[in-house]
């Protein structure tokens, strides 16, 4: 029996006092005050302050049956819940149904669905030859994911109305005088799904071990998981796109044209920050595992995984998914298969390798023998694939409407693209023609578009080619604000109607890891300290070999193109002089530390 008390206490702070963002001029333009990108703030009389108390209950029986000499059986059942949320000042509320609710209804925050959590366990070990050398284990189970909410709830305690709530405004006037006079509108209303289900994983596995010669244990497992239910993050109020040539366009105006009829209640066409349960993962990976107990001074143990980790974006905060360039969430919140993609923790290849050795004892109470005995040496040597990642644009050019302006991820390029839009003009010739190129586009190649480059404008590394990616249509129309009474002109991002980029979720990978440390010991003998007395010197070596391990890209490379939505063709704007370029690590360089250490 395990039961738990929760008492999670929340002070959000973060729009309080204002966030205005500026774009990639960087400090520039916030010193001159040009162009701000966003404006985050919370109104007054919001409080954000918030005492959230539940319990979790949780029941479990197990029981091992031996079913014959060779094969053994184990059973388990966990039963596990948790009460209902309440918040001890009550202030708690949520939109029951998005669809029909035009205000929030006062009351609990998540609706309790855990009271059919019943978890069942199997597992079986067999010994396939009868003489204990060789055993076929294998297991199921489930495992729910029960009460870790914090970070749901900090979202919700930032804009939950009628207590808090967070205003976001795109493109905001610039500001000219003080104090700041916050214009009306772009409320997003953000927290739980009421109606959320409960997260839960499916895990199950196979594994043959072999006791080989030498000390030597051989493992190899097929082990996997399915998750269902997972948390994430959706815009909760998406725009309903127009299908064009069975392509699903959107306008930067769009009355009565989102999904949920709480726009009315709090202005067309805002965002709605939804934590949900409705992302899904699948892992399968083969492990290989081999161990070589302590024999003749040696003892090693070497691990290799082959895997491959899919979903459609995990995290109860917006940026806990991926953290690359502003992404924060799905790009269609109604048809999330489209990002089924590697996770962004997904590792193809991890290689662990651990070896100690301990050098041969001379046999002598001499001098000699004092200094010679007692050394032994240790390894760790670990090689992994890299991260994957998405380029993006530096905006919204498809105007889905998505978290109020959140980046598309660009085209790519291919050679059809390039057939239908010749360049008439090429980098750094004179403009000429209908469609002079900003730069040279080459098609999209997995196998190439890795290629680390030395940056010419910085120092760095350029990991990727940016020149195989390109901008998504977009088509101004003049017609597209009339339902808002708006007169439409070449100028007005709203007047153009745009579509998600093809570019696939997480296409590209961050560079490998490869690390060796290494430690060189000396244990020596104090008899007059007692039976455990002992003086340790150590030399020990991290990354010994100085492998530069480069970071992933950072947020501020990923933005290939800024994607304005008055370029109209695909190679009109060319990628930024940061696009790709890596300026850190993942690792630190060489390290050489010695100590003593006296042990009694």
């Amino acid at each position: 029996t395990l039961m738990n008390r929760y008492d999670d206490l929340i002070n959000q702070t973060r729009s309080v006092n204002g966030i205005i963002r500026y774009n990639l001029t960087g400090l520039a333009g916030f010193l001159t005050n040009t162009n701000p990108t966003n404006l985050e703030e919370a109104p007054p009389g919001t409080t954000q302050f918030r005492n959230y108390v539940w319990h979790t209950f949780g029941f479990y029986g197990q029981d091992d049956w031996r079913a014959t000499s060779r094969l053994t059986m184990n059973i388990g059942l966990r039963y596990e819940f948790m009460t209902q949320l309440n918040e001890t000042n009550g202030r708690q509320a949520a939109f029951r149904n998005l669809l029909t609710d035009g205000t929030p209804t006062i009351g609990p925050t998540m609706r309790d669905r855990t009271h059919l959590n019943f978890s069942p366990r199997v597992g079986f070990a067999y010994d396939l030859m009868g003489n204990g050398r060789t055993s076929i284990r294998g297991g199921f189970g489930i495992y729910y994911d029960i009460a870790n909410i914090g970070a749901a709830l900090q979202q919700t305690a930032l804009a939950s109305e009628p207590f808090s709530a967070d205003i976001v405004l795109t493109n905001p006037a610039p500001f000219t005088q003080l104090p700041l006079v916050f214009p009306s509108g772009g409320l997003v209303p953000q927290g739980i799904d009421y109606n959320a289900y409960q997260p839960h994983l499916m895990q199950y596995n196979l594994t043959v071990e072999r006791q080989l010669p030498a000390n030597l244990m051989l493992s190899i497992s097929y082990a996997g998981s399915r998750g269902v239910h997972l948390w994430t993050i959706l815009e909760g109020n998406p725009k309903i796109p127009t299908i064009v040539n069975g392509v699903e366009t959107w306008t930067g105006f769009s009355p009565n044209q989102n999904q949920a009829i709480i726009a009315s209640g709090y202005g067309s066409g805002n965002s709605v920050v939804l934590n949900t349960t409705a992302s899904s993962s699948w892992y399968n990976s083969l492990q290989v595992v081999v161990n070589k107990r302590l024999g003749h001074g040696l003892q090693l143990v070497g691990a290799y995984t082959y895997s491959k980790l899919e979903d459609t974006w995990q995290g109860q905060t917006n940026s806990a998914d991926c953290t690359s360039a502003g992404m924060m969430q799905s790009e269609d919140p109604r048809n999330l298969l489209l990002d089924k993609a590697p996770s962004c923790f997904d590792m193809t290849h991890n290689l662990r390798f651990n070896l100690l050795y301990h050098f041969p004892t001379m046999k002598s109470n001499g001098f000699v023998s004092k200094l010679a005995n007692g050394w032994w040496m240790g390894n760790i040597y670990s090689v992994q694939s890299g991260y994957a990642f998405s380029p993006v644009l530096g905006g919204q050019r498809s105007n889905s409407g998505v978290l109020s302006g959140q980046p598309d991820r660009p085209d790519i390029v291919t050679a059809a693209s390039i057939a239908a839009n010749p360049c008439t003009s090429q980098p750094g010739q004179p403009a000429a023609g209908s469609n002079p190129c900003a730069y040279t586009p080459v098609p999209f190649n997995n196998k190439t578009a890795i290629a680390p480059h030395a940056s010419l404008v910085s120092t760095g590394i350029v990991w990727f080619n940016p020149n195989m990616f390109e901008l998504q249509p977009t088509t101004y129309s003049a017609t597209a604000g009339n339902a808002s009474g708006v007169t439409c002109t070449t100028s007005n991002v709203n007047c153009y109607i745009g579509q998600l980029g093809n570019e696939g979720r997480n296409v590209l990978r961050g560079p490998a890891f490869n690390n060796w440390d290494f430690s060189l010991v000396k244990d020596t003998r104090l008899p007059f300290l007692g039976e455990a007395g002992n003086l340790q010197f150590r030399a020990e070596f991290f990354n010994i070999l100085n492998h530069a391990n480069l970071a992933v890209p950072p947020a501020s490379s990923l933005a290939v193109f800024g994607g304005s939505l008055t370029d109209k063709t695909p190679f009109s704007e060319a990628p930024g002089k940061n696009a790709g370029l890596i300026t850190s690590t993942a690792s630190n360089s060489r390290q050489i530390q010695f100590a003593l250490k006296l042990l009694f």
